[in-house]
Order: C-alpha cells, then sequence, then structure tokens
C-alpha cells in the first residue's frame, strides 16, 4: 500500500511540475499598515484622510504578530497590468461558510471613500480588481477573532487564466497529498485497535494535527475563533507526540536519556506557548511558531544520532525529516523568490513524504518488536521446559501436566483417608560400609528400587507398583495400594514382591563391593489406614501420615529384639493382617511367631498376637523371581 500511494504522490508532483508555463506573477510590494481595536475605525475613516494615521511599512511575505480583537489596516497600490481583470489573493486569509471574506476585506480608495471590491471563491481569500483599480491604493482590512497569532502576509497579482490553472493545479496537489496522510491516519488506527502499539497512537495523533494545521492554512478549512484554537491546539499537538513518537520508536527513554530529558522539558515549552495564546498573551502566538520547530528539530538530531548507531528505524525517520526539509526549504525558496502560490503546496507535501516514511520507520519497528517478541517467547519457553524439567525430579508427570493445564497442585495427588500396605526398608549395619564406593552403592540401591516402584505409572488413573513415601538415611519407607491404585487387585501380594525385588536389588549392588561379610537389609510390612496431605503453611510439598507408616517401622525394628544376637541376615517381618492377606504361595518359607508365648509386645500394635518372618537367601530370591517369570509368562 505505502508503494502505491509513493507512486501516486510522486505523479502528482510531476504533473504540477510539468504542466503549462504560468505567465510571470508580480509581488506586491510597498505595503504598510497600522493597527487599533476592532470597530473603532471603519474604511471610510481612513479613505478621508490616510495621513492621519501611524503607518509602518512592512514587506511582502513577513509575519505580523496580532492581537485579539484588533483589526489590522494594510495599504497597497494596485499595480498596472495589460488585462481587463486580474486576481489579488491573501494566502492566509480565506472564506466562510456562507462564501463571505471572513477576517479580510478589500477595497479601493476612491474620491467617494472605499469601494469594496468583489470575492471570488477560492480556498484562498481572493479579489477582483478591474483596469479602473489600476493604479490607485487598496485597503486590506484585516479582522482578529478571540486569539492573539501571527499573521503572514502574502500577496500576490495573477491574471485570470494562469489564476485559474493554478487552482486547479492546488485542488489537485492539495487532494491527494491530504488523502494520502488521511489514508496513513486511517490505515495505522486499525492497526492500533489490532496490535494495540501505542507508537501507532502516537503517529495517529501527530499526523492528524498536522493534517488540521496544513489543511486550515492552506485554506481547505474557513477560518473562524474555534478554527484557529484547533490551529494552535494541533500546532501543540504536532510538537508533541513527534516527540512521544521518535521516543518510542528509537527507544530514547532507555538508550537515549539526555534526549529523552531535553524532549520533556521542551514539550514543557509548548505546552506554556499553547496555554499563552488561550490566555491572550501575543507573544505566546510567535512562540508556538518556534517551539513547534524546535521540537522537529530535536526529534531530528535524535534520529541522526539513532541512525549514526545503525538502529534499523532511525534510517527511515531520518531519511523522513531530511525530505522534510528540503521540501520546505525549496517553499522557502520559492516564497523569497515572489511565487508565492506556486509554492503553497509544498508544506503539505514535506509532511506527506515524512508521514510515509515514519510509516517504514512504525514497520521496521514492528519487525524488530515481533522478532524481539519471539525471541522472548522462545526463552520463555525454554525456560518454561527447564523449569518443568527441574521439577520432574520433584513431581510426578500427572502432576506436572495437571498444572500447565491450569490445575491447582493440591488437587493433582489424592488427599483424605485410605488403606495401604506399608514397606519399611532398612540396611543393617550401614554405617560399617567403608568402601569408598559407598555414596554410589547407596544411590544405585535407591534409584534402582525407586525405578522399580515406578514400573506400570499411570498418570490418568494413578497406577503404579508402589508410591516412594520418603528416604530415611540408610533406608525408605513406600505404600502400595494408596496414594497409587496398586497393579493387581491384592497390594499385600504386590508389596511382598517387592520388597524380595529390594533385597535382591541390594545383593546385586553389594557384590560390586567385594564385602568380607553379606551386606543385609531388614524388611518390615503392614496394613492400615493412610491420609494423604498437603501442608497448610510453607512448601507445599505432598506427604502422607498414618498407623501404616509407623507399624511398618515397628515390624521392621522387630528384626533387633528377634535375631540381634545372630549373624545379620536379610528378613521380611510381615503383621499378621498381611500374612492373612497374601496368596497361599507367596506364605511359602514364612516363620510364624506368637508374640505372647515370648512375652514380646510390638510397640503401636498392643493388640497384635503373631507376626511372621522370612530370611532372604539366595535360594529363596531365585525361587520368587522365577516364580514371577512364570506369572509374567502365564
Amino acid at each position: 500500500m505505502l508503494r502505491n500511494l509513493i507512486i501516486l504522490l510522486l505523479t502528482h508532483l510531476l504533473l504540477v511540475s510539468v504542466g503549462k508555463a504560468h505567465a510571470e506573477t508580480r509581488a506586491i510590494g510597498g505595503i504598510k499598515y497600522f493597527s487599533a481595536p476592532s470597530g473603532k475605525f471603519t474604511p471610510e475613516d481612513v479613505a478621508k484622510d490616510p495621513s492621519q494615521f501611524r503607518w509602518t511599512d512592512i514587506e511582502n511575505g513577513v509575519g505580523i504578530s496580532v492581537e485579539a480583537d484588533t483589526e489590522y489596516f494594510l495599504m497597497l497600490r494596485a499595480p498596472s497590468l495589460n488585462s481587463e481583470k486580474y486576481i489579488l489573493t491573501h494566502r492566509i486569509m480565506n472564506a466562510d461558510k456562507n462564501d463571505r471574506p471572513y477576517f479580510t476585506r478589500l477595497f479601493v480608495l476612491e474620491d467617494m471613500g472605499a469601494r469594496p471590491l468583489p470575492f471570488l471563491k477560492h480556498h484562498y481569500g481572493a479579489y477582483i480588481i478591474t483596469q479602473k483599480e489600476f493604479g490607485k491604493s487598496l485597503l486590506l482590512k484585516v479582522q482578529r477573532g478571540s486569539f492573539a497569532g501571527l499573521v503572514k502576509l502574502q500577496l500576490q497579482a495573477f491574471f485570470m487564466e494562469e489564476f485559474e490553472e493554478q487552482k486547479s493545479q492546488d485542488l489537485v496537489a492539495m487532494s491527494s497529498i491530504s488523502g494520502i496522510m488521511l489514508t496513513l491516519i486511517v490505515y495505522n488506527l486499525v492497526l492500533f485497535l489490532i496490535i494495540r502499539k501505542i507508537y501507532l497512537l502516537y503517529y495517529i495523533l501527530y499526523a492528524s494535527s498536522a493534517l488540521y494545521y496544513l489543511l486550515l492554512v492552506n485554506g481547505a478549512i474557513p477560518y473562524s475563533d474555534p478554527a484557529v484554537f484547533i490551529l494552535y491546539a494541533s500546532m501543540w499537538g504536532s510538537g508533541t507526540f513527534v516527540i512521544f513518537l521518535s521516543f518510542e520508536l528509537l527507544s530514547a527513554r532507555s538508550k537515549y536519556q539526555i534526549f529523552y530529558k531535553i524532549g520533556l522539558f521542551q514539550i514543557g515549552l509548548q505546552t506554556l506557548a499553547f496555554l499563552g495564546v488561550l490566555l491572550g498573551y501575543p507573544l505566546a502566538a510567535a512562540a508556538n511558531y518556534i517551539t513547534t520547530p524546535a521540537c522537529f528539530f530535536l526529534c531530528f538530531v535524535l534520529a541522526w544520532t539513532a541512525a549514526y548507531r545503525r538502529y534499523i528505524p532511525a534510517y527511515a525517520m531520518l531519511v523522513g525529516w531530511l525530505l522534510l526539509f528540503a521540501i520546505l526549504a525549496l517553499s522557502s525558496v520559492g516564497m523569497f523568490s515572489g511565487k508565492l502560490v506556486f509554492t503553497g503546496w509544498f508544506m503539505p507535501l514535506g509532511f506527506a513524504v515524512e508521514a510515509i516514511a515514519f510509516s517504514f520507520a512504525m514497520a521496521q519497528k514492528a519487525r524488530l518488536s515481533e522478532a524481539s517478541l519471539l525471541e522472548e517467547r522462545t526463552q520463555a519457553i525454554k525456560d518454561s521446559e527447564h523449569a518443568f524439567a527441574q521439577l520432574s525430579k520433584v513431581f510426578y508427570p500427572h502432576q506436572i501436566a495437571l498444572i500447565k493445564h491450569g490445575e491447582q497442585l493440591e488437587n493433582t495427588m489424592p488427599t483424605g483417608p485410605g488403606r495401604a500396605c506399608v514397606i519399611s526398608f532398612d540396611i543393617v549395619g550401614s554405617s560399617k560400609i567403608l568402601h569408598i564406593n559407598a555414596p554410589d552403592f547407596f544411590r544405585n540401591v535407591f534409584r534402582r528400587c525407586n525405578d522399580i516402584m515406578m514400573e506400570g505409572y499411570d498418570g490418568r488413573s494413578l497406577k503404579a507398583r508402589a508410591y516412594r513415601i520418603k528416604e530415611m538415611g540408610d533406608g525408605f519407607l513406600c505404600a502400595v495400594g494408596y496414594p497409587f491404585q496398586s497393579l493387581s487387585k491384592n497390594p499385600a501380594n504386590d508389596s511382598l514382591d517387592l520388597a524380595m525385588k529390594f533385597a535382591q536389588i541390594l545383593k546385586e549392588e553389594a557384590e560390586n563391593l567385594h564385602p568380607e561379610s553379606p551386606i543385609c537389609c531388614g524388611v518390615g510390612i503392614a496394613i492400615e489406614s493412610l491420609n494423604g496431605f498437603y501442608p497448610e503453611t510453607g512448601a507445599k510439598e505432598y506427604d502422607l501420615f498414618g498407623p501404616a507408616i509407623i507399624l511398618a517401622t515397628r515390624y521392621e525394628g522387630m528384626r533387633k529384639i528377634l535375631f540381634g544376637g545372630e549373624k545379620p541376615r536379610s528378613v521380611i517381618i510381615i503383621q499378621e493382617r498381611v500374612y492373612h492377606s497374601i496368596d497361599r504361595d507367596h506364605r511359602t518359607d514364612f516363620i510364624e511367631v506368637n508374640l505372647k508365648e515370648k512375652g514380646l509386645v510390638i510397640r503401636d500394635d498392643p493388640a497384635a498376637v503373631r507376626l511372621y518372618y522370612r530370611f532372604l537367601d539366595q535360594t529363596q530370591v531365585d525361587t520368587v523371581k522365577d516364580t514371577n517369570s512364570l506369572n509374567a509368562i502365564a
């Protein structure tokens, strides 16, 4: 779209530049003026005796600082031309909505007084003079409204033919330029509503302010008090929002602190100048014509600095500023050369070119922002993956999956009462293992045991061979049946098989140490109630508590009471309820101990009458392994 707009703009520029050659225009000179409060003098008063007033000479094209509610009378002489009619145009002023001259009236001074000249409808105030006015004195009355300001006097004479030609060219140029700027404003407004980037809003406000200013000063909008108020507001908006736009596009707040501070200071001056106009200070109007270009110059220097540091969006902004300044320089040359109307649309052209360049800068900014956002997202994904990878060391996969989908941690594991077989596994005499590889030995035993517990893990139905409750130095606790369901319908069978596998792993890992005496283990198994919970305060670490854990450790502890004076051997000691819960083929080689007959009491289980134990030698372990293999095949 931007390419088409540029082609359209250059096409119209070419048409206007190479069109029919204009007849030579004659600049109006010898102008003088005086001012008075509104309504104090009439043109007839001036015509009776012009010498009674104190006139001040002024050059055509020079600005006059005017006060509110004041009238200015300008005297000039109509040149003689070889034409029946020609047009005298006053560049800044124009007509109101009723096609009446607003703020200005042109009179010819005659013996009978001041005769008004007919006004010609045009986007500039234009008046028709005929041969009978040639060489006579003309009086231009300029009436100021409610605001002080700066009026730039630009008068020029044209032949009728060239005036009509110029009108047509001006209309084409202004319509095209305004259409381009309006299209860019609407386009970026749609983008802002979609992607919500603040620099798009600053661009819209800046371009809208500039467009209104250009339409008013070039006659497309009729002058009135409200229009003049908006004119100064648009000057304030142009300077203010172009600074904010440059700050955003060039990241001045973080990269160019000195420019950022100067910019805020200039915005303050711009605001004071605007408020001064509202309060009626004539100098404040002139200050607006200083503070606004100062804002533009600051943004130009900022763009130059950023481009020098090879910041890509700054290149397009710098091109826009250079083109604007170059076109305004051409306009100034045209004004000083006397061809005022011919260059009237140069300023809108400059701002249109600049607006297009700024659009390219915003596109570059959006591309860099998108690339930066993509990089941030990629890094965020990597960080998230790393975080969840670390969490997998603490939480089960189904917990992490639920958390990813927005579930609360407290809802990822069962809480409340349950029942399970708890296994208490302890390595006998672990403190006496003096081998240099002892740490690796313990690490490998616990790792392999944990891998077996995780066999058959299903996060959807919460199934696994066992749930590791905790490690305790040279041993650990695990539960079969809660919070994970057992793989079979009998947790007692599963817990016994699991305990014997733990013993086998211990034996295999112990052989790598070549110990002088066998490394043994004690295993206690009990069935009782359990509760899963998350603590109310502190780290939300899932935990289990209940009688089953306590009893499993108590039954494992009976090893010291029953076999304290014997040679250490690996043994499994189970609760009577566990014994009666396992299948008959699992009861092989278990020996019954009548606690009452031996006068023994199990701590925390005083009602217990019997317990059962089984020593684990190689033959027994192999037998269990072979039995499990046959069951698996069956």
